[in-house]
Protein backbone atom coordinates (compact mmCIF):
# COMPACT_ATOMS: atom_id res chain seq x y z
CA UNK A 1 0.00 0.00 0.00
CA UNK A 2 3.05 2.53 1.22
CA UNK A 3 4.76 1.65 -2.46
CA UNK A 4 1.47 2.71 -4.44
CA UNK A 5 0.97 6.08 -2.14
CA UNK A 6 4.46 6.77 -2.97
CA UNK A 7 4.11 6.09 -6.80
CA UNK A 8 1.34 8.26 -6.78
CA UNK A 9 2.91 11.06 -5.21
CA UNK A 10 5.90 10.45 -7.65
CA UNK A 11 3.74 10.88 -10.81
CA UNK A 12 2.15 13.96 -9.64
CA UNK A 13 5.47 15.78 -8.56
CA UNK A 14 6.87 14.66 -11.96
CA UNK A 15 3.88 15.99 -13.90
CA UNK A 16 3.95 19.18 -11.80
CA UNK A 17 8.13 19.60 -12.60
CA UNK A 18 6.90 18.83 -16.84
CA UNK A 19 3.75 20.85 -17.35
CA UNK A 20 5.84 24.40 -15.26
CA UNK A 21 8.21 23.36 -18.70
CA UNK A 22 5.43 24.05 -20.91
CA UNK A 23 5.02 19.87 -21.38
CA UNK A 24 2.16 17.89 -21.58
CA UNK A 25 2.06 15.74 -18.47
CA UNK A 26 0.36 12.89 -19.17
CA UNK A 27 2.92 10.38 -21.30
CA UNK A 28 5.69 11.55 -18.17
CA UNK A 29 3.45 10.18 -16.26
CA UNK A 30 2.98 7.13 -17.70
CA UNK A 31 6.65 6.84 -18.03
CA UNK A 32 7.39 7.17 -14.61
CA UNK A 33 5.21 4.33 -13.97
CA UNK A 34 6.48 2.26 -16.47
CA UNK A 35 10.03 2.85 -15.29
CA UNK A 36 8.99 2.37 -11.52
CA UNK A 37 7.24 -1.56 -12.09
CA UNK A 38 10.38 -2.21 -14.91
CA UNK A 39 13.10 -1.35 -12.32
CA UNK A 40 11.07 -3.38 -10.15
CA UNK A 41 10.87 -6.63 -12.12
CA UNK A 42 14.46 -5.88 -13.10
CA UNK A 43 15.53 -5.88 -9.50
CA UNK A 44 13.56 -8.82 -8.12
CA UNK A 45 15.33 -10.99 -11.18
CA UNK A 46 18.70 -10.14 -10.14
CA UNK A 47 17.37 -10.96 -6.53
CA UNK A 48 16.59 -13.52 -7.55
CA UNK A 49 19.64 -14.91 -9.06
CA UNK A 50 21.63 -13.88 -6.14
CA UNK A 51 19.25 -15.69 -3.38
CA UNK A 52 19.82 -18.88 -5.54
CA UNK A 53 17.01 -20.07 -3.77
CA UNK A 54 18.22 -19.85 -0.30
CA UNK A 55 16.26 -19.33 3.23
CA UNK A 56 16.41 -15.71 2.10
CA UNK A 57 15.45 -15.79 -0.97
CA UNK A 58 12.09 -14.06 -0.44
CA UNK A 59 13.45 -11.20 1.82
CA UNK A 60 16.44 -10.81 -0.79
CA UNK A 61 14.45 -10.67 -3.69
CA UNK A 62 11.85 -8.30 -2.33
CA UNK A 63 15.21 -5.28 -1.38
CA UNK A 64 16.36 -5.86 -4.73
CA UNK A 65 12.89 -5.13 -6.01
CA UNK A 66 12.62 -1.94 -4.37
CA UNK A 67 16.06 -1.04 -4.68
CA UNK A 68 15.15 -1.44 -8.30
CA UNK A 69 12.06 0.40 -8.29
CA UNK A 70 13.63 3.40 -6.55
CA UNK A 71 16.17 3.13 -9.07
CA UNK A 72 13.36 3.96 -11.87
CA UNK A 73 11.99 6.47 -10.06
CA UNK A 74 15.03 8.62 -9.78
CA UNK A 75 15.31 8.05 -13.72
CA UNK A 76 12.12 9.23 -14.33
CA UNK A 77 12.43 12.44 -11.83
CA UNK A 78 15.91 13.37 -13.68
CA UNK A 79 14.15 12.91 -16.81
CA UNK A 80 11.55 15.64 -15.75
CA UNK A 81 14.40 17.70 -13.99
CA UNK A 82 16.53 17.61 -17.57
CA UNK A 83 13.72 19.32 -20.06
CA UNK A 84 14.30 22.28 -21.60
CA UNK A 85 11.40 24.85 -20.82
CA UNK A 86 9.46 25.34 -24.10
CA UNK A 87 6.89 27.57 -25.26
CA UNK A 88 2.81 26.95 -25.85
CA UNK A 89 3.77 27.53 -29.75
CA UNK A 90 5.22 23.99 -29.85
CA UNK A 91 2.43 22.07 -28.06
CA UNK A 92 -0.35 20.20 -30.03
CA UNK A 93 1.98 19.96 -33.30
CA UNK A 94 1.74 16.07 -32.86
CA UNK A 95 5.43 15.89 -32.82
CA UNK A 96 7.40 13.87 -30.21
CA UNK A 97 8.59 16.21 -27.16
CA UNK A 98 9.63 13.61 -25.21
CA UNK A 99 13.50 14.59 -23.71
CA UNK A 100 16.49 13.11 -25.54
CA UNK A 101 18.04 11.01 -23.01
CA UNK A 102 21.72 10.57 -22.93
CA UNK A 103 23.57 7.77 -25.14
CA UNK A 104 24.31 5.02 -22.13
CA UNK A 105 20.51 5.82 -20.87
CA UNK A 106 19.09 4.75 -23.95
CA UNK A 107 21.37 1.67 -24.43
CA UNK A 108 20.19 0.68 -20.62
CA UNK A 109 16.27 1.21 -20.88
CA UNK A 110 16.27 -0.57 -24.01
CA UNK A 111 17.98 -3.81 -22.73
CA UNK A 112 16.07 -3.53 -19.59
CA UNK A 113 12.68 -3.15 -21.57
CA UNK A 114 13.31 -6.57 -23.33
CA UNK A 115 14.36 -8.41 -20.28
CA UNK A 116 10.71 -7.21 -19.13
CA UNK A 117 9.15 -8.21 -22.15
CA UNK A 118 11.00 -11.72 -22.11
CA UNK A 119 9.45 -12.03 -18.52
CA UNK A 120 6.16 -11.14 -19.05
CA UNK A 121 6.03 -13.77 -22.00
CA UNK A 122 7.05 -16.39 -19.24
CA UNK A 123 4.83 -14.80 -16.68
CA UNK A 124 1.53 -15.45 -19.16
CA UNK A 125 2.45 -18.58 -20.34
CA UNK A 126 2.42 -20.06 -16.93
CA UNK A 127 -1.65 -19.56 -16.27
CA UNK A 128 -2.82 -18.99 -19.69
CA UNK A 129 -0.27 -21.78 -21.14
CA UNK A 130 -0.73 -20.26 -24.85
CA UNK A 131 2.17 -19.13 -26.69
CA UNK A 132 -0.08 -16.83 -28.75
CA UNK A 133 -1.53 -14.88 -25.49
CA UNK A 134 2.69 -14.92 -24.12
CA UNK A 135 3.23 -13.14 -27.75
CA UNK A 136 0.94 -10.68 -28.03
CA UNK A 137 1.11 -9.38 -24.57
CA UNK A 138 5.02 -9.74 -24.63
CA UNK A 139 5.13 -7.59 -28.07
CA UNK A 140 2.51 -5.26 -26.89
CA UNK A 141 4.81 -4.53 -23.54
CA UNK A 142 7.60 -4.31 -25.65
CA UNK A 143 6.39 -2.35 -28.26
CA UNK A 144 4.72 0.43 -26.23
CA UNK A 145 7.99 0.62 -24.10
CA UNK A 146 10.40 0.86 -27.05
CA UNK A 147 8.33 3.54 -28.79
CA UNK A 148 8.50 5.98 -25.35
CA UNK A 149 12.80 5.54 -26.24
CA UNK A 150 12.44 5.99 -29.87
CA UNK A 151 10.07 9.39 -28.95
CA UNK A 152 13.35 10.48 -27.31
CA UNK A 153 15.49 9.00 -29.89
CA UNK A 154 14.02 10.88 -33.16
CA UNK A 155 12.26 14.21 -31.76
CA UNK A 156 11.31 15.63 -34.56
CA UNK A 157 8.93 12.02 -35.23
CA UNK A 158 5.53 12.41 -35.32
CA UNK A 159 3.98 10.66 -32.74
CA UNK A 160 0.84 8.98 -34.57
CA UNK A 161 3.28 7.30 -36.99
CA UNK A 162 5.80 6.16 -34.88
CA UNK A 163 3.16 4.62 -32.67
CA UNK A 164 2.78 2.03 -35.18
CA UNK A 165 5.56 0.57 -33.66
CA UNK A 166 4.02 -0.69 -31.10
CA UNK A 167 1.36 -3.02 -33.49
CA UNK A 168 4.20 -4.03 -35.04
CA UNK A 169 6.22 -5.02 -32.63
CA UNK A 170 3.52 -7.23 -31.30
CA UNK A 171 2.65 -8.79 -34.75
CA UNK A 172 6.26 -9.63 -34.52
CA UNK A 173 6.57 -11.13 -31.14
CA UNK A 174 3.10 -13.09 -32.25
CA UNK A 175 4.36 -15.01 -34.98
CA UNK A 176 6.89 -15.78 -33.15
CA UNK A 177 4.87 -17.26 -30.32
CA UNK A 178 3.10 -19.36 -33.66
CA UNK A 179 6.23 -20.29 -35.44
CA UNK A 180 7.29 -22.06 -31.98
CA UNK A 181 3.84 -23.73 -30.96
CA UNK A 182 4.33 -25.71 -34.12
CA UNK A 183 7.75 -27.07 -33.66
CA UNK A 184 6.67 -30.76 -32.89
CA UNK A 185 8.33 -32.04 -29.80
CA UNK A 186 11.53 -34.56 -32.07
CA UNK A 187 12.55 -30.96 -33.57
CA UNK A 188 16.12 -30.64 -33.23
CA UNK A 189 18.02 -28.07 -31.89
CA UNK A 190 19.09 -26.72 -35.02
CA UNK A 191 15.77 -26.15 -36.27
CA UNK A 192 14.81 -24.40 -33.07
CA UNK A 193 17.83 -21.84 -33.97
CA UNK A 194 16.61 -21.72 -37.07
CA UNK A 195 13.27 -20.79 -36.26
CA UNK A 196 14.69 -17.75 -34.06
CA UNK A 197 16.72 -16.21 -36.48
CA UNK A 198 13.75 -16.64 -39.06
CA UNK A 199 11.81 -14.24 -36.12
CA UNK A 200 14.91 -11.98 -35.52
CA UNK A 201 14.75 -10.87 -39.76
CA UNK A 202 10.60 -11.01 -39.61
CA UNK A 203 10.69 -8.53 -36.40
CA UNK A 204 13.80 -6.32 -38.13
CA UNK A 205 11.75 -6.18 -40.97
CA UNK A 206 8.65 -5.33 -39.66
CA UNK A 207 10.18 -2.47 -37.53
CA UNK A 208 12.82 -1.40 -40.40
CA UNK A 209 10.06 -0.14 -42.68
CA UNK A 210 9.23 2.65 -40.17
CA UNK A 211 12.87 2.93 -39.50
CA UNK A 212 13.26 3.66 -42.90
CA UNK A 213 11.25 6.74 -42.92
CA UNK A 214 13.75 8.67 -40.50
CA UNK A 215 17.22 7.21 -41.52
CA UNK A 216 18.80 5.72 -44.87
CA UNK A 217 20.89 3.99 -42.49
CA UNK A 218 18.19 2.31 -40.88
CA UNK A 219 18.95 -0.94 -43.01
CA UNK A 220 21.50 -1.84 -40.64
CA UNK A 221 18.50 -2.67 -37.80
CA UNK A 222 18.24 -6.00 -40.05
CA UNK A 223 21.35 -7.72 -39.75
CA UNK A 224 21.40 -6.13 -36.21
CA UNK A 225 18.40 -8.11 -35.21
CA UNK A 226 19.36 -11.18 -35.94
CA UNK A 227 22.30 -11.13 -34.39
CA UNK A 228 20.44 -10.34 -31.20
CA UNK A 229 18.12 -13.52 -31.98
CA UNK A 230 20.82 -15.25 -32.63
CA UNK A 231 22.90 -14.14 -29.49
CA UNK A 232 19.58 -14.24 -27.46
CA UNK A 233 18.73 -17.81 -28.07
CA UNK A 234 22.20 -19.37 -28.23
CA UNK A 235 23.33 -17.74 -24.83
CA UNK A 236 19.68 -18.11 -23.38
CA UNK A 237 19.47 -21.94 -24.27
CA UNK A 238 23.40 -22.57 -22.80
CA UNK A 239 21.91 -21.18 -19.33
CA UNK A 240 18.95 -23.02 -19.39
CA UNK A 241 20.92 -26.23 -20.22
CA UNK A 242 23.77 -25.62 -17.73
CA UNK A 243 21.34 -24.08 -14.70
CA UNK A 244 18.29 -25.06 -15.28
CA UNK A 245 17.06 -21.72 -14.57
CA UNK A 246 13.81 -20.04 -16.48
CA UNK A 247 14.88 -16.90 -14.66
CA UNK A 248 18.33 -16.83 -15.62
CA UNK A 249 17.38 -17.95 -19.05
CA UNK A 250 14.89 -14.90 -19.77
CA UNK A 251 17.36 -12.28 -18.40
CA UNK A 252 20.02 -13.51 -20.40
CA UNK A 253 17.59 -13.60 -23.64
CA UNK A 254 15.86 -10.11 -22.57
CA UNK A 255 19.93 -8.90 -22.46
CA UNK A 256 21.54 -10.12 -25.64
CA UNK A 257 18.32 -10.22 -27.44
CA UNK A 258 19.02 -6.46 -27.54
CA UNK A 259 21.84 -5.08 -26.75
CA UNK A 260 22.89 -5.15 -30.77
CA UNK A 261 19.74 -3.51 -31.68
CA UNK A 262 20.28 -0.68 -28.69
CA UNK A 263 23.94 0.27 -29.93
CA UNK A 264 22.36 0.32 -33.48
CA UNK A 265 19.77 2.47 -32.71
CA UNK A 266 22.37 4.96 -30.97
CA UNK A 267 24.96 4.84 -34.48
CA UNK A 268 21.24 4.98 -36.74
CA UNK A 269 20.49 8.24 -35.30
CA UNK A 270 23.73 9.59 -33.20
CA UNK A 271 23.38 12.66 -35.41
CA UNK A 272 19.83 14.17 -33.32
CA UNK A 273 21.33 13.77 -29.78
CA UNK A 274 21.71 16.69 -27.57
CA UNK A 275 24.69 17.28 -28.19
CA UNK A 276 23.59 18.64 -32.23
CA UNK A 277 22.02 22.23 -31.78
CA UNK A 278 19.80 21.86 -34.83
CA UNK A 279 17.35 18.85 -35.42
CA UNK A 280 16.83 18.02 -39.36
CA UNK A 281 14.32 16.47 -41.00
CA UNK A 282 16.44 15.18 -43.23
CA UNK A 283 16.94 11.37 -43.61
CA UNK A 284 20.29 10.54 -42.14
CA UNK A 285 23.56 8.80 -42.20
CA UNK A 286 26.55 7.03 -40.97
CA UNK A 287 28.62 8.69 -43.19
Amino acid sequence: MLEILALIGLTKTIGKIVEGKGYKSGGYKLLTVLMWFGGEILGAIIGAMVAEGGESAQCLTYLFALAGAGLGAFGAYSIANSLTAIGPSLEGTGTASMPRLPIPAIILFWIIISVVANISWSAVFSPFGSSVVSGITAGLIAGLLQWFILLTVIPNANRGFLAIWIPVTAAGWTIAAILYSVLPLEATTAVYFLVAIVNGLLLGVLQWLILQRFSKAALWWIPASLADAALAWSFGQLAFSLLSSLILFNFLSGVLGSIVTAITLVLIFRKIFPDVKAVSNQPMSLQ
